[in-house]
């Protein structure tokens, strides 16, 4: 999901189907989204499903994490990927 395009609505109704998908098959739904930091609060607050194991959450988000609201910030394990410079991304390629 793109937070760019998304909307509340659109959040709504993965959580809904990631609640009935949970009751029947007893499974979480992940979810992964794109620039997270760009919904608005009311679209962030609906992603806290993520404390009862509805949904498993994996945003992307720029540089500047601080804008993601704390309640949701609370409940997730940050991680940040760092950039390969030229050399690294050879050695991955050719073995070295």
């Amino acid at each position: 999901m793109s937070a760019v395009t998304a909307g509340v609505g659109d959040i709504r109704k993965t959580i809904e189907k990631a609640c009935s998908n949970r009751d029947y098959f007893g499974k979480s739904t992940i979810l992964f989204t794109d620039e997270i930091h760009r919904f608005n609060k009311a679209s962030r607050m609906r992603c806290c499903k993520v404390e009862d194991g509805t949904i498993t959450l994996i945003a992307q988000i720029t540089e500047n994490h601080v804008e993601v609201i704390s309640p949701l910030l609370s409940r997730c394990q940050v991680l940040k990927a760092k950039s390969l410079n030229n050399y690294s991304i050879y050695s991955k390629i050719v073995g070295a």
